[in-house]
């Protein structure tokens, strides 16, 4: 199936703690990631030179130069950032400032786990927590396949259904997210709710990619 996916640029705000992984992909930024994700925060790899822009609760990054190129908008309120540092990075590092939200801390070493852990939990504990939207069953297997790739006529004929009524499925869901005060735009949209509700997986999303 066809990803889909944010249009660049457009910003998404996020309905869960959310942590942006800036920096280049690669197996320590994959890493990172993983680590967010099982501390039950939402993690987003954020490569340097990407279009979309990422409103976050917190900021992990290793180049001062990459969160530069980043594009990562605030909830209000300077975001925390940690920086991982090695001995040869630290000078390029403090010369980018950033005032008390940000920090430095070892890539390496015994403490370099609990201190990271520690920023997670702080994200976690001080990040607002909106309500969780209510979807059906039935809406969530339809919506699954919509919201994933298919096309309307694709989801219509999986589910043997009319594809009035995948309309249907989707403008109810989408009400209920207006009333949340949790507007929904587009497919893409929609995607990035249910997942923040759990509803969807994410491992299915990456997988749709």
């Amino acid at each position: 199936m066809t990803s889909t996916m944010p249009a660049p640029g457009i910003p998404v705000a996020p309905v869960q703690p959310t942590v942006a992984v800036v920096g280049v992909e690669s197996i320590a930024t994959a890493a990172l990631v993983a680590l967010v994700e099982r501390s039950g925060l939402r993690a987003v790899h954020v490569p340097p030179t990407s279009d979309d822009v990422v409103v976050a609760h917190g900021i992990i990054a290793r180049e001062p130069n990459d969160l530069r190129q980043a594009r990562i908008g605030d909830c209000g309120h300077p975001i925390p950032t940690v920086f991982l540092s090695t001995p040869d990075r630290i000078g390029r590092i403090t010369a980018y400032g950033g005032g008390p939200s940000v920090r430095v801390i070892p890539a390496e070493g015994p403490e370099s786990l609990a201190y990271l852990e520690r920023f997670l939990t702080e994200i976690a504990e001080r990040a607002p927590r909106p309500a969780r939207v209510h979807v059906t069953p039935r809406e969530c297997e339809i919506l699954h396949t919509y919201t994933l790739g298919a096309t309307l006529r694709q989801t219509s004929r999986l589910h043997r259904i009319a594809e009035s009524t995948v309309r249907e499925h989707y403008r109810r869901v989408a009400r209920r997210y207006e009333d949340a005060g949790r507007p929904v735009g587009n497919k893409a949209q929609m995607l990035l709710q249910l997942v923040a509700d759990g509803w969807i997986d994410s491992a299915a999303m990456r997988e749709s990619a």
